[in-house]
Order: C-alpha cells, then structure tokens, then sequence
C-alpha cells in the first residue's frame, strides 16, 4: 500500500494505491454501489458519505472521490477542503 497526500487549490488529495491488486473494469464501475460488486466493502460506502458530507452540508465544492486501476494497482483518490 502506497500512500500519497499533497495540498491543491485549497483541498488536500489523497491518492492511496494498492499494489497488490488490480481491479477489472466492471468492479471499478460499481465499486460504491452497495450490492453491484463483491469488491465493495464498508470502508469505501462509509469514505464516499463523507466527502458527500463534506460537499453538501459544509458547503465545499470541490470535494471529490474516485477509484480507477493505475499501472501499480487499484488507486483511490479523494479531495478534502484544506482549514487554516
């Protein structure tokens, strides 16, 4: 597991990359639908209502997460707004 964060435009990505797995087109495509994938794991549900949370309620466009295959595993990356 490889572990990435870096400031940008005001929010702080995260880009996590799993190394030891890459995930096909189909798991990646339902990966935070409850019941569409058997990839999908609580973990994910809970961190995709969060960045909803962080969006909606405490006005923060920008806030963002996705999944996709990267040449070194599956990666995810997610955006969080920056508080000073």
């Amino acid at each position: 597991l490889r572990l990435d964060a870096k400031a940008e435009d005001g929010f702080v990505c995260v880009e996590m990359t799993d190394t030891r797995h890459h995930m096909s087109v189909k798991d990646l495509s339902a990966m935070f639908v409850p019941g569409e994938s058997d990839a999908v794991e609580l973990e994910f549900l809970v961190a995709k209502e969060i960045i909803r949370m962080h969006e909606e309620y405490m006005n923060c466009r920008g806030c963002r997460m996705e999944i996709r295959d990267g040449e070194d595993g599956t990666v995810l990356l997610f955006t969080l707004p920056l508080y000073r």
